[in-house]
């Protein structure tokens, strides 16, 4: 399955990577075609997937967008609970991360979810998940993009902390 939009990433099949990119003047007028894209990438999965999505930037998004991605998943929950093996989360800043567990834990999603701060480490869990029941994932084309989100969201949290401190 081929990727539907710019921000969701299917090169590692069955492992999927949905990136929001930070804000700008371009980002709104995609809100319609991402979600219109979403739709479709959910309605043509006909196997088992992990998908790591990352919203370090869900903040600077408008809220359409944020609204229309959970007014797609809620339409889309009984095919993401009959295929989606893994969902790691990824979100810098702690806050975020603690306040979006809370939030799970109030309204559990469809599939075994984890959030992480770093992209790296919700990859790894993604695929940890995969392989468990039984199912490969290409390991070439990972270095250097995996290596950058890796690298973004460190950076990403090292400002967090110089700007809020070590416990926010």
């Amino acid at each position: 399955m081929a990727s539907l939009h710019p921000w969701l990433d299917g090169t590692l099949a069955p492992l999927y990577v949905l990136r929001l990119p930070a804000n700008d003047e371009h980002v709104e007028a995609q809100v319609a075609l991402f979600v219109e894209s979403h739709r479709k990438f959910w309605q043509s999965v006909d196997r088992r997937i992990a998908l790591v999505t990352d919203i370090t930037h869900v903040r600077e998004q408008p809220a359409a967008l944020r609204k229309a991605l959970a007014d797609v998943d809620r339409e889309l929950h009984g095919i993401q609970k009959k295929y989606l093996v893994a969902w790691a989360v990824i979100l810098a800043r702690p806050v975020q991360r603690f306040l979006l567990q809370g939030y799970l834990w109030m309204a559990p999603p469809a599939s075994p979810h984890a959030v992480f701060g770093e992209a790296h480490a919700g990859l790894a869990w993604a695929r940890a998940r995969l392989a468990a029941e039984g199912i490969d994932v290409p390991t070439e084309g990972v270095s250097a993009e995996l290596e950058s989100a890796r690298d973004l969201a460190a950076a990403a949290e090292r400002r967090v902390k110089r700007l809020t401190g070590p416990d926010r």
